[in-house]
């Protein structure tokens, strides 16, 4: 099987690839973002915003490591909705569906985890609230995935998305094997001559 075919299945070694990234992607966003914001906001090196976020996963009074790891839920979702889609969907349609809903959970996440930076660490005292809005970003980023995901189902489902392939009428998708006219014999549209 050629894999650059977009309109074969996905085979099992490609959907463990793509659920490990997915696990990869959910574990990394958290650390990325606030790493991102630190280097922004306070003004410091990549390594020593890579050293304080290391340090605050762990620290008992921080315990990022947790909300990381509650952050990951809608990436496990992201996942198995991915997994269940690849048996009876093309490769094609499996990356489009699955790329929306990557978007639809970082486009949510991204701004909430700025926003609880910035209660939890920022130039303001700390606050609890940044902790409940860490949290609440997990779950309502599953909210905004099933968006994302359900804008990819409706992209996949256009004609142009998924034209017929060569040897078929690409207005009505009619078989042309042994047809020897200029003209589609179903519909009546005048076909190439190389086809």
């Amino acid at each position: 099987m050629n894999s650059f075919n977009l309109s074969a299945r996905l085979s099992a070694k490609q959907r463990m690839r793509m659920i490990v990234g997915t696990i990869a992607i959910g574990l990394m966003a958290p650390l990325v973002i606030h790493i991102t914001v630190q280097i922004n906001v306070k003004g410091i090196t990549f390594w020593v915003a890579f050293a304080d976020v290391l340090q605050k996963q762990f620290a008992p009074q921080h315990m990022l490591i947790m909300l990381s790891l509650f952050c990951l839920f809608p990436f496990g979702v992201l996942a198995k909705m991915t997994f269940s889609l690849a048996s009876t969907r093309t490769r094609r349609t499996c990356y489009v569906i699955y790329l929306c809903g990557l978007i639809g959970i970082l486009s949510l996440m991204i701004p909430m985890h700025v926003a609880a930076w910035n209660q939890m660490y920022g130039l303001s005292p700390k606050s609890f609230s940044g902790l409940l809005l860490l949290m609440y970003s997990a779950i309502s980023s599953t909210a905004t995935l099933f968006v994302g995901w359900l804008i990819g189902s409706m992209i996949t489902r256009f004609k142009w998305f998924n034209p017929p392939p060569l040897g078929y009428c690409q207005t009505c998708g009619y078989d042309l094997t042994g047809n020897v006219s200029d003209t589609c014999s179903e519909c009546g549209t005048t076909i190439c001559s190389s086809v």
